[in-house]
């Protein structure tokens, strides 16, 4: 599998039951202090975007992520659940990645989960 760290990516782990949106993406956003996840299930598309504290449903990004990790992590079986209700094509086994493109003028990062890479066994990347 060949890896492309320069665009930016996001992973669903169903078997970690996390999801994994990568250091390129949360840069392309202006490295925020908290994102938040938009779910669009009709077009099955996904979208990371800078939030603030204000908002109860962002997720607080740490000084770290940015310092020595290559991804932010979120823990949620029930978001990874309605993520399998969403993609009947999905199971619950794998490791999915997608790709996705800035959106300047929205200021976000969108994916579309129908277009995705599966990894079974050997894990994504050097970067996951």
């Amino acid at each position: 599998m060949i890896c492309n760290n320069t665009k930016p990516a996001i992973s669903v782990d169903f078997k970690e039951s996390r999801i994994r949106i990568h250091k390129t993406a949360l840069r392309l956003i202006g490295d925020p202090k908290y994102i938040i996840l938009l779910v669009n299930p009709e077009e099955h598309m996904l979208a990371v975007k800078p939030s603030d504290s204000s908002d109860k449903y962002a997720h607080r990004i740490r000084d770290v992520v940015f310092e020595d990790k290559h991804s932010f992590e979120i823990h949620s079986k029930m978001l990874l659940n309605c993520f399998l209700n969403m993609c009947d094509y999905w199971d619950g086994k794998n490791i999915y990645r997608m790709y996705g493109e800035y959106i300047a003028s929205e200021g976000l990062v969108k994916f579309n989960m129908r277009d995705f890479e599966q990894d079974f066994e050997n894990g994504l990347c050097d970067y996951d």
